[in-house]
């Protein structure tokens, strides 16, 4: 865990050694949205012949909207002005006023920046795996790899914290220096959910910092942890084939594939609950002649 960490933040070293980065003219990145066509699911037509009684049996007592066999992307949330969202891992911050978000380095490990108005202050937030550890001691953990390229490191303060929406957390503070004898004041902010570990972290120089306190605090506490989702799927309902998957999910079903395997994954008329009993798919309902011979969708 410990050198997973500090490899993710080979950037902040890089950071604390040079001066504030300028941030680039454009601030917010956007989402780039993948259209797929919705696929309508096709009708099953009844051979024409001898009229056929309808049963007078009920149908299913509940009904279902027929749904399409490919299953097509959740249309991309709104952006919303000052807030910073990952839906893949769950993750929404709101940065306050005036305060600017800029995409990290390629493989830096972190997920987003952001910089104060000036960039005196600078804060990144960045997803590591949680293991079996309690939020104490991994807080710590983080704390401690954050801070190893630092000099002179004293910690003010470490304590259980609280996010706006009631999540559980873990605070650090501490004072560094850099190799050119910087003063750095540095905060530390962790919070876990479903197994991954979730961390802001805060640093400039003592009187801006202290000068800004406010704004850190509503930065850091801002942080909104859900069930990541892929694709408009949420995580644990999602079927992730391990490599050479393709990205186009029709290729998975018989009616749209361009292709052949042993990877298909369709819908059919009904499906079974876990309970093994007869549901409704892309059929809402159904009759059954009295011969219970002929099934009419």
């Amino acid at each position: 865990m410990r050198t997973r960490i500090l490899s993710s933040l080979l950037i902040l070293i890089v950071l604390a050694g040079c001066n504030t980065p300028t941030p680039p003219p454009t601030a917010k990145p956007s989402a780039t949205a993948i259209a797929v066509p919705q696929i309508e699911p096709s009708a099953t037509v009844v051979p024409a012949g001898a009229p056929q009684t309808r049963s007078t049996l009920p149908r299913p007592a509940v009904t279902y909207p027929a749904r399409p066999t490919a299953t097509p992307f959740e249309a991309p949330e709104e952006s919303e002005e000052g807030v910073y969202a990952d839906i893949d891992n769950g993750l929404k911050i709101r940065y306050p006023d005036r305060w600017m978000a800029m995409p990290p380095e390629q493989d830096s490990g972190l997920l987003q920046y952001f910089a104060s108005p000036g960039g005196a202050i600078i804060a990144g937030v960045m997803v590591n795996p949680a293991g079996n550890e309690e939020l104490e001691t991994l807080g710590g953990e983080v704390r401690d790899a954050i801070l190893s390229g630092l000099q002179s490191i004293k910690v003010v303060s470490d304590q259980a914290d609280r996010l706006a929406d009631g999540r559980a957390a873990w605070t650090s503070v501490a004072t560094a220096k850099r190799e050119d004898d910087t003063s750095l004041k540095v905060s530390v902010t962790t919070a876990l959910n479903g197994g991954r570990a979730y961390t802001i972290f805060v640093f400039g120089i003592p009187a801006e910092f202290d000068q800004q306190q406010a704004d850190i605090t509503a930065l850091t506490t801002s942080m909104t942890l859900e069930q990541p989702r892929m694709y408009g799927i949420a995580r644990d309902q999602a079927l992730v084939l391990a490599g050479g998957e393709s990205t186009n999910p029709r290729e998975y079903d018989p009616a749209t594939t361009h292709g052949s395997g042993d990877k298909l994954l369709f819908s059919g008329l009904v499906s079974f609950d876990p309970q093994l009993n007869l549901v409704p798919d892309l059929a809402s309902s159904w009759d059954i002649s009295p011969d219970g011979t002929v099934y009419t969708f």
